[in-house]
């Protein structure tokens, strides 16, 4: 499991600080671990529910394999691109 994190590490900003941390945690230059296993537990809620993990445990394993190899970071900077040159 997941140790308890510090619920103020998960406080929201403006847009632009958000944006910038979802960024950070993406690419790796934010290594808090209360934000960065959120983000674990919910991709891997998600990756479960999509059907792209078999259980939970697995899309934990996928999610944070995303996160390390910054798969998940190229992915969001493509989307950026598409979506701003739309």
């Amino acid at each position: 499991g997941f140790p308890r994190g510090n619920p103020s590490d998960l406080k929201g900003g403006t847009v632009t600080a958000n944006r910038a941390l979802a960024l950070a945690i993406l690419s790796g230059s934010d290594r808090n671990p209360t934000r960065r296993e959120t983000v674990i537990l919910n991709a891997a809620a998600i990756l479960y529910v999509a059907g792209r993990a078999k259980t939970l445990k697995q899309g934990i394993r996928k999610a944070a394999q995303s996160l390390e190899s910054k798969s998940a970071f190229r992915v969001l900077k493509a989307l950026i691109e598409i979506t701003n040159g739309a």
